[in-house]
C-alpha cells in the first residue's frame, strides 16, 4: 500500500490534478476504492494525489474522462506494459464489471 509520502517523494508535493495547491489525499483515480480490495488498489498505478479542493469540492476526479487521463499518464510514468500488466494482476471481480475500457484504448 502507497502512502502520500511515497508520492510525495517521487511526484512532488502539488495536486496532480490541477497542478496549483498542495497535495494532501489520495484518490483511487483508476479503479475506486473497495473496502475488501483496499490493499491491492492502494497502490502507485491507480493513486493521484490530489489537494482536499479536486478530491472533494469543485473539481469532479470521478468522471471517466479523469480517468482516461490519468490512465495516459500512468502509462508515460510507469510504461504501457506495466499499467497493462498491473490491471490484469487484479482480480477479475474488480475489472468485470467496472469501465476500464480505457485500459485498451
Amino acid at each position: 500500500m502507497i502512502t502520500i509520502f511515497d508520492l510525495r517523494r517521487e511526484r512532488g508535493v502539488l495536486c496532480e490534478w490541477c497542478g496549483e495547491r498542495e497535495a494532501i489525499e489520495r484518490h483511487h483515480a483508476l479503479i475506486h476504492d473497495i473496502k475488501r480490495w483496499h490493499d491491492i488498489l492502494t497502490v502507485k498505478e491507480n493513486i493521484m494525489q490530489a489537494c482536499e479542493v479536486c478530491h472533494r469540492g469543485e473539481c469532479v476526479l470521478n468522471g471517466y474522462d479523469v480517468r482516461v487521463k490519468f490512465w495516459q499518464i500512468q502509462c508515460a510514468r510507469y510504461g504501457v506494459e506495466h499499467m497493462e500488466d498491473w490491471v490484469n494482476s487484479l482480480p477479475v471481480k474488480l475489472t468485470y464489471s467496472r469501465r476500464i475500457d480505457f485500459v485498451n484504448g
